[in-house]
């Protein structure tokens, strides 16, 4: 039987990144289509892979060197890797992508996460009333120069002779047959001869970019604003993410939210809570006035409905006013008398 560590290249203790970095360097040294003029590019560039498929996975590889080294393996070993290769093509493919011809149609690779995340802050005045944000951000674009192929402008991309331009490699494991993303073009079905300057074959640059959103009034924290078509660019599909928005709000040295509600304190003359009378406050939305009890307690809280944080859903909150009691500092030779006097009548 052949011997896939030495075509590899690699000892048979070898670590699993260790036979993945010889097969890439191997497979880039004997691709086909940089040999054109070697007739046994293509022979050797078949096992190489052919040793890959074999030692990259765990189970397929201690199933093989059970067999180098003469120990008894069974049909239970044989499945129990196909189901393992199916359970990973679960998780990293879609079902018709391992199943081999005429179980299924060839389907796109799964995209990397093309979401973009960005972090913007907001006053507490501007999360409470909502606001319009002007957004400045990079992402990956469709390279302009090779238009996301990758390659230079009037170069031809040659198919990839591993999956004959399918994006797939097809594998033979115990009873089944398999299909596996081709390691040698990564899926994208073509090779490369000659990789664009401007991306240097990746099909994308960074581009940057400027999007205005709109703040809903009364968002708070925790919310995590989406923006369809401004994330990264696929390279291969032209598929775009979305542009996803979290929030960081400011602290204000007047107001407090509380669910729906705002809360601010009003240092108010002990005359004004002993008598009564009315007083204007501070809101998000303006000055509104309240009416105070004659008699209030210094740390009693006014309700005023309707002005506190109100969402697009109709609901609205209210604005609490806690009143403290504001003690005089100085007062003139008049004042001191006065209360003296009225210190008096209250023994």
């Amino acid at each position: 039987m052949k011997n896939y560590y030495q075509i590899l290249g690699t000892p048979e203790d070898a670590s699993p990144k260790q036979i993945k970095t010889a097969y890439r360097k191997l497979a880039r040294e004997s691709h086909p289509d940089t040999n054109r003029d070697d007739p046994v590019a293509a022979t050797r560039f078949k096992e190489i892979n052919e040793a890959y498929e074999t030692l990259g996975g765990s189970q397929s590889r201690a199933n093989y060197d059970a067999r180098l080294h003469g120990n008894h393996f069974n049909f239970g070993d044989v499945a129990g890797d196909v189901f393992q290769h199916i359970d990973e093509m679960f998780v990293n493919s879609a079902f018709g992508d391992f199943f081999s011809a005429g179980f299924g149609k060839k389907r796109k690779n799964p995209s990397q996460n093309l979401d973009l995340t960005v972090k913007i802050e907001l006053t507490f005045e501007e999360c409470v009333l909502g606001c319009i944000k002007t957004i400045r951000f990079s992402r990956n674009a469709t390279c302009g120069n090779c238009r996301g192929s990758g390659a230079s402008p009037n170069s031809d991309l040659a198919n990839c002779q591993t999956c004959h331009g399918t994006g797939v490699f097809s594998h033979k494991q115990g009873f089944m047959s398999i299909r596996v993303t081709c390691h040698a073009c990564g899926g994208a079905g073509k090779f490369i001869t000659h990789p664009c300057k401007g991306c240097r074959g990746n099909g994308v640059t960074p581009e940057k970019k400027e999007v205005t959103i709109n703040i809903p009034p009364g968002i708070d924290e925790n919310s995590l604003l989406q923006v369809q078509g401004h994330g990264h660019v696929e390279k291969h599909t032209g598929d775009v993410g979305k542009l996803l928005v979290k929030l960081r709000i400011l602290s204000s040295s007047t107001f407090e939210r509380k669910g729906l509600d705002i809360l601010s304190t009003k240092h108010v003359p002990f005359t004004t809570l002993t008598l009564g009378g009315n007083l204007s406050i501070n809101t998000v939305h303006g000055d509104a006035s309240i009416f105070i009890e004659p008699g209030t307690e210094n740390g009693h809280v006014v309700k005023t409905k309707g002005y506190g944080v109100k969402l697009q859903s109709g609901e609205v909150g209210s604005h609490l006013t806690k009143l403290t009691v504001e003690i005089p500092v100085r007062m003139n030779q008049k004042q001191t008398e006065a209360l003296r006097s009225f210190q008096e009548t209250m023994e």
